[in-house]
């Protein structure tokens, strides 16, 4: 079992890019239009400081959180599915693994369950806990949601995957927090 914290699933470097082309392109189109006689080469330039304001601009809390709006859950999901690699949540001897992970940024929570203890939950199941986890989020109880989710999970896997002589603990029980 692994329960991580991330501050953001993913840096959004192409939607901020294009989204500061744009405006470069849109602030070079409106100095044209106010400057007639100005030569393309200095609209050119203009360009540039525009270009790296725009990005600069589109990294703040607010508007990186306005561009994540409509693919966040799903960078989410593609974050949370990296680090179920990296963490070696899929390499369990009895398939068993599990990752709940919160994003900060997208306000998003994400559990996946190795494909053993998927057989025994199932999507509706994990959308019933995610719900569980945003809904203790929403009421500044973060921590007792996550809590009780854990404890429900654990009573699941007790039941279907028993403790054994030879079991070994294969996966840390540190929070990870990525900063």
């Amino acid at each position: 079992l692994v329960v991580a914290v991330v501050p953001k699933s993913d840096d959004y470097a192409l939607p901020r890019f294009i989204t500061a082309l744009l405006w470069a392109l849109g602030v070079t189109g409106i100095a044209s239009l106010f400057f007639p006689d100005l030569a393309s080469f200095h609209l050119l330039l203009l360009q540039i400081p525009v270009l790296a304001l725009s990005y600069i601009l589109t990294g703040t809390g607010p508007m990186i959180r306005l561009l994540a709006k409509s693919s966040g859950h799903d960078r989410a999901r593609q974050r949370a599915m990296r680090m179920f690699a990296e963490r070696g949540v899929h390499q369990t001897r009895d398939r068993s693994g599990l990752l709940i992970m919160l994003s900060e940024l997208e306000h998003q929570v994400v559990i996946l369950g190795d494909a053993g203890i998927h057989a025994k939950v199932g999507d509706p199941g994990w959308e019933g806990y995610v719900k569980r986890i945003v809904a203790g989020l929403q009421k500044g109880q973060a921590g007792q949601s996550v809590v009780a989710v854990l404890e429900d999970l654990g009573e699941i896997l007790a039941t279907h995957f028993p403790a054994r002589e030879d079991d070994t603990n294969e996966l840390s029980n540190q929070v990870v927090v990525e900063s």
